[in-house]
């Protein structure tokens, strides 16, 4: 996702919410365009870090509520930048809530980060070629949304410190998106009271946003069939058995 999308739309926000009293009492007032060109230099500055955390959530593989080492590495990185992590947010071992300054307004951005049952790949490779047969993998692309949401993140939490801007920042860690799990369990929690806005990134072939209900699902289903599909059947070809893969 490109890397406007979290640094500078959090940071425009914060400004937007800045009383015009403490805007005037500074020495030079920030333009919107000022803000994103900066935001983009501490995204681009963080690049090759956000890069190695997306390729160590992809080693790592985790499926839904077992994503120890996801989370751990993620509780270090924001930690490390000033982040309030909280682990275990909402009864789940893999979720989490962090939160760097105060008052308002309060913006969050959120993200999943499990891996897909038999989706083991090797990166870059186009064709069925599994690291290990048989094992998990991000199958949907789950490696690289925590890295975009934490690299815009750091990026507004820098223009925020710079400019003394106020306000909350808030990010979740929402487990198991492939098991509809978690965001049910994070609002009943009331994790999501008192939240001005928030951005849900998810990866996809090209950049867009929305809002409201998008790409809702809420039933888990599982398909079975007596009969192989077409493509695994034809002159001379035996019945075999469907995958992904197929």
């Amino acid at each position: 996702m490109p890397r406007s999308t979290f640094a500078a739309v959090l940071a425009a926000t914060s400004l937007a919410w800045t009383p015009a009293a403490q805007v005037q009492a500074q020495a030079a007032p920030p333009s919107l365009d000022r803000l994103k060109q900066e935001s983009f230099a501490v995204v681009d500055a963080n690049a090759d870090r956000m890069g190695r955390i997306n390729d160590a959530i992809f080693s790592y593989s985790e499926i839904g509520f077992q994503e120890y080492k996801t989370v751990a590495l993620v509780k270090k990185t924001l930690e490390a930048a000033g982040f309030k992590v909280e682990m275990g947010v909402a009864g789940m071992p893999t979720a989490y809530k962090a939160t760097y300054g105060s008052g308002s307004p309060v913006l969050g951005v959120m993200s999943e980060y499990d891996g897909v049952p038999g989706a083991s790949q090797r990166p870059g490779s186009l064709a069925h070629d599994p690291i290990v047969p048989g094992a998990p993998g991000h199958g949907e692309g789950h490696n690289s949304n925590q890295p975009t949401i934490v690299g815009g993140a750091l990026a507004a939490k820098a223009i925020k410190d710079k400019y003394k801007l106020p306000g909350t920042l808030v990010v979740y860690g929402g487990p198991a998106e492939e098991l509809l799990a978690s965001r049910g369990y994070m609002t009943n929690a009331g994790l999501f009271k008192g939240l001005d806005a928030l951005i849900e990134a998810h990866i996809g072939e090209g950049l867009g946003t929305s809002y409201g209900l998008n790409n809702l699902a809420i039933i888990s289903a599982q398909w079975t069939s007596r009969a192989a599909p077409p493509t695994a059947r034809g002159p001379g070809r035996a019945a075999a058995r469907w995958t992904p893969w197929s």
